[in-house]
């Protein structure tokens, strides 16, 4: 059995996926503290000049994969975010989408319990309750239907826009 460094595992991750993929992968190793800031550095020594640009790209704030290619896709259409952002009583919502929709983006992990979402639905609510529009993704709409991903996120928007609350 052979086995690599995470960081020569993330060469080859970076060399051979999509830009997106790369990214995610990154943000996750980062945000797990499985790299080191040296480690990152030894890896933008080890890969061609032309990947150096994903370096400004990373966001270890990410807690997965599919908050990483969301971000990505939100960047890419230029619409303003922030993520991980604490609400008091509700908790860290995955992104806050022009300052009124919130956007979850629920990977299978720790979602697909019943007590989970029995959680999510009562977060939903407390954001509603506060005047918030919450989008609830999955990892098929994200990774697989990014058009449908975002625009459901436009939609909200020009509903929120319309309803005149701020």
């Amino acid at each position: 059995m052979h086995t690599v460094s995470c960081v020569d595992a993330l060469i080859h991750v970076v060399r051979c996926q999509p830009e997106r993929l790369a990214i995610a992968s990154l943000d996750s190793a980062l945000h797990q503290n499985l790299m080191t800031s040296r480690d990152l550095e030894v890896l933008f020594e080890a890969v061609p000049e032309k990947f150096q640009r994903l370096r400004s790209q990373l966001e270890p704030r990410c807690m997965s994969g599919i908050e990483s290619v969301f971000r990505l896709a939100l960047t890419a259409a230029g619409i303003p975010f922030r993520v991980q952002v604490p609400f008091a009583g509700i908790g860290i919502v995955d992104f806050l989408v022009d300052g009124c929709v919130v956007v979850e983006t629920d990977g299978k992990l720790g979602h697909a319990e019943e007590p989970s979402k029995v959680r999510d639905y009562a977060r939903d609510a407390a954001l509603e309750a506060r005047g918030y529009t919450v989008v609830r993704l999955n990892y098929l709409q994200v990774i697989f239907q990014p058009e449908i991903a975002m625009a459901a996120v436009r939609g909200a928007l020009a509903t929120h826009r319309r309803s005149g609350i701020r």
